[in-house]
């Protein structure tokens, strides 16, 4: 199967006609679940009977003895590689599946499933995505049917495959809590799964800019249980790094690798639930502020408590711009005290900070009201403009520090080209903009290009 997917990859479109002969067996393989048997057993038993080519387990149940759990591995191994195999197929022809994209379809669906191992649940969530956007192309270029109250296949696919995806996060979620530390294989499956449900959402939310029948509208029932489960994760984080900041024991080397491990997986995990939240709120628009307000405000405003870490605070910010900008007016109470802590970052010397700062000021120029904009902006102007061009002294200083890292070609490198000052210096840019759009009767323009050497 392998080898067909490479000659496929290579041959493109000039393989399409061969799709039919090959897809089927591929889609079958994938289809099939292992074989999968659940016998009370002694373990003598389980180690005697054992076949080469399965996997067995013995699973002691509380109350009912010592059973065995038993899998063919080479059944197994089998539907891993199909299922990588589809997944390039998809990747790489999805432009020639369309005759075979609603199996394909009901197929990837199927694999989501919690019987499915890891390696194929990850192929599955890989491939929705992609599968989406090609039904998406595919049913554009139809005619639209005579019964358009009749749902589409991509509208159809796009809700059932967020129904499953939330379901298998969920799953993911309740392993995470059972095991305090949290796994970092179920942390992994849930940062997947979290990308794979950003994607389906970006999905839908270019289908509606694109606007024609086959629109794909998340369904309201979803919203609830999307607002509930990324609240629970990122408060399980929230929960699990204050425990560990309250810990004293001293952990050896390979305790203390093991915890720095489960941090990034953390950290990771807390940026996949921003960007869900993100391209939910893209899609949904005001109607998923209120939602937001009665799930995650209370969470937000634990994230953003000045004890915590500078990572759990610019979360925390990040959500409430996002629901300023994506879900519309939020009222002046939840502007109002955004405000100091954008201050609070833009005064900072954390990059990161300074970028959220930036960008929030633009946020909030647009849709924070006038009145908290005008009470601002004597102390935020001097700030962005700071940031777009940094004093004489600054610049100085950066250019001795780039000095001392002259790299080894000779080539000096230089400051204001690092990725990050670049994203600071971008933001203050945008939000400058956005205040001269949306504010522009509180300021002098001629006095704010004077004040800004680089248009004179």
């Amino acid at each position: 199967m392998n080898s067909t997917a490479r000659i496929g990859s290579a041959l493109g479109t000039e393989f399409a006609p061969y799709l039919g002969n090959v897809l089927p067996l591929v889609l079958a393989a994938a289809a099939k679940a292992p074989e999968y048997k659940v016998q009370a057993a002694s373990e003598a038993d389980i180690d005697a009977e054992l076949d080469p080519r399965d996997q067995s387990m013995a699973v002691e149940m509380r109350g009912g003895g010592t059973f065995e759990e038993r899998m063919n591995s080479w059944e197994i191994q089998q539907r891993e590689v199909a299922c990588q195999t589809l997944m390039h197929y998809v990747m790489d022809l999805g432009s020639c599946l369309g005759p075979f994209l609603k199996e394909i379809l009901t197929v990837t669906l199927e694999l989501i499933a919690p019987t499915a191992t890891p390696e194929v649940r990850i192929c599955a969530y890989g491939m929705l995505p992609k599968l989406l956007r090609c039904t998406a192309r595919c049913t554009a270029r139809q005619p639209a049917p005579l019964d358009s109250s009749s749902p589409s296949l991509e509208q159809v696919a796009f809700n059932e495959a967020v129904r499953r995806l939330l379901t298998g996060l969920v799953r993911e979620a309740e392993i995470v809590e059972q095991d305090d530390s949290g796994s970092e294989d179920s942390l992994k499956e849930l940062c997947v799964g979290l990308d794979t449900l950003s994607h389906v959402l970006e999905a839908g939310y270019s289908s509606q800019q694109r606007g024609n029948w086959t629109t794909m509208h998340l369904a309201d029932e979803f919203m609830r249980p999307t607002m509930e489960l990324l609240q629970r994760l990122m408060l399980g984080m929230l929960r699990r790094r204050i425990t560990q900041q309250q810990e004293t024991e001293v952990l050896d080397d390979e305790d203390n690798d093991l915890l720095a491990r489960q941090e990034e997986w953390e950290q990771s995990l807390l940026n996949s639930c921003q960007k869900a939240l993100g391209w939910l709120l893209r899609t949904k628009g005001e109607a998923a502020v209120p939602f937001s307000q009665a799930i995650l405000d209370p969470l937000v405003v634990q994230m953003l408590a000045e004890g915590n870490s500078l990572e759990l605070r610019l979360a925390g910010m990040c959500i409430y711009i996002d629901l300023l900008e994506f879900g519309g007016m939020l009222g002046t109470g939840v502007a109002s005290a955004l405000a100091p802590i954008l201050v609070e970052f833009l005064l900072g010397k954390d990059e990161e900070a300074r970028q959220t700062g930036a960008y929030g000021v633009g946020v909030l120029a647009q849709h924070g009201g006038e009145a908290l904009m005008r009470a601002l902006l004597a102390e935020v102007m001097p700030l962005l403009l700071a940031l777009i061009l940094p004093p004489a002294e600054e610049k100085a200083a950066a250019a001795t520090e780039a000095k001392n890292w002259e790299d080894v070609d000779g080539n000096d490198e230089d400051f204001f080209d690092d990725d990050t000052n670049g994203c600071v210096r971008d933001n203050a840019i945008s939000s400058v903009l956005r205040l001269c759009r949306y504010r522009r009767n509180m300021f002098d323009a001629q006095q704010l290009l004077g004040l800004y050497p680089g248009f004179r």
